[in-house]
């Protein structure tokens, strides 16, 4: 138990030892990753736990929601030039996630534990293909149009 969290009362420190996804609070673009290990990060990290965080992880990690953050997220700068993006909690409370039908579930949680397993063993691996196939599952989960993936891809080239 952390004392700090003890101290002034906070009724959570015990999901710090949950699965969880960890994320920043201002960058370039979105950094997440999952957490397994009871870590318990500092004040400019922010967590999330869901009854399923691999799936969620992806798609707060996909390009859909790189775009709505660029657009729709206060930043220092122009965040499509290397200005910085607010991840600020009440802002990510708004973002709306998608309900999963279980097959879609799996088909992300999959390739969520296809990356995680391949920059294990190489930090370095190129996951390309898998970000790729979890792009395309949520263009899905969006329902997007051609036109809508088609800017959001534009987009992401710059």
């Amino acid at each position: 138990e952390w004392y700090a969290l003890q101290r002034w009362g906070a009724d959570y420190w015990q999901e710090f030892k949950e699965p969880k996804i960890i994320f920043n609070e201002t960058s370039k673009e979105f950094h997440a990753f999952f957490d397994e290990s009871g870590l318990y990060p500092n004040k400019t990290l922010f967590i999330l736990i869901a009854p399923q965080p691999k799936p969620l992880l992806a798609v707060l990690l996909s390009r859909t929601l790189d775009w709505l953050f660029r657009h729709e997220f206060p930043s220092w700068g122009d965040p499509w030039k290397g200005g910085r993006v607010q991840f600020r909690g009440d802002r990510m409370a708004t973002v709306p996630i998608p309900d999963f039908l279980p097959k879609v579930e799996q088909n992300l949680t999959k390739l969520v534990d296809q990356i995680l397993a391949a920059k294990k063993r190489d930090p370095d691996a190129d996951t390309t293909a898998w970000e790729r196939e979890i792009d395309r599952l949520i263009y899905k989960l969006y329902d997007l149009t051609p036109d809508e993936i088609k800017l959001m891809e534009e987009s992401a080239r710059r």
